[in-house]
């Protein structure tokens, strides 16, 4: 009986102390943010939009993340650089990503789709492509019949259409929704930190990490370690659900080529 309690003790002394390191941590790390950038902000409708331009050629591409990215335009800028040779290219970091404002607008497919047109109008592009990852799919449909006047077309990476939750089973579906809860106690218990600079220490880098420059690579991790599944980007995964179904049945306008 008194190993386990001490087993608890020492436990639950462990998550304090996480959580006290995290904290402080944190408090640090977001003010080394307000001096380290990278990209371009746009106002939208009283807060800013986090974007980076790549390439200066007539045709438009602007590229959209899949839900939960960190920095979005760090992680596509070895895309963007290639696309670049023959496009303008737009990445874009919604409210709530990477170095962009959190919001406590509701995100709701509307609102989200409603402040990226916002964007993309304050930028002065008329005449685009939208690129979009995973959930982005779903995004750019509602944003084609809402603005197929202004679209050249659609290309998707793995993107998420509506309906597919119907097809995976039910135990799993609720482990993915799950998913983003847990990873946000381990960031608030200093679990991630940890686990980030052990696999850190065996990274021997990749193609992506190779385009980013020192000072964004600290930035890419103290936004995973501190500003990562924030409030912003908790409601979005809140909203998942409704954002699917109120897609439900609707398809990309005929007049927009789709790839």
């Amino acid at each position: 009986m008194m190993t386990l309690i001490a087993i608890i003790a020492a436990i639950t002394g462990l998550i304090f102390a996480g959580t006290l390191i995290q904290t402080l941590l944190c408090c640090f790390e977001r003010n080394k943010l307000k001096n380290n950038t990278y990209g371009q902000l746009v106002p939208v409708n009283g807060k800013h939009i986090n974007v980076e331009v790549k390439g200066n050629e007539k045709q438009v591409i602007v590229l959209l993340p899949g839900r939960g990215i960190v920095n979005p335009i760090l992680e596509f800028r070895s895309l963007a650089n290639m696309l670049a040779q023959h496009f303008t290219v737009v990445t874009i970091e919604p409210l709530g990503y990477g170095l962009s404002d959190e919001t406590g607008e509701e995100r709701t497919i509307e609102n989200i789709v409603k402040e990226l047109h916002e964007c993309i109008k304050k930028l002065g592009y008329s005449r685009y492509f939208l690129l979009g990852h995973s959930i982005s799919g779903v995004y750019a449909l509602y944003y084609a019949n809402c603005y197929r006047d202004e679209l050249e077309g659609f290309i998707g990476i793995d993107t998420s259409v509506p309906g597919m939750e119907q097809s995976i089973p039910e135990v799993m579906q609720k482990a993915e929704d799950m998913l983003p809860y847990i990873t946000r106690i381990k960031q608030k218990t200093g679990m991630l930190r940890l686990s980030l600079w052990l696999h850190q220490r065996k990274q021997t880098g990749n193609d992506m990490e190779n385009q980013l420059t020192d000072c964004e690579k600290k930035i890419q991790k103290w936004c995973m370690t501190c500003r990562w599944l924030n409030k912003t980007m908790m409601d979005e995964v809140k909203n998942t659900s409704y954002n699917m179904e109120k897609t439900s049945g609707m398809k990309f306008p005929d007049c927009i080529p789709v790839l």
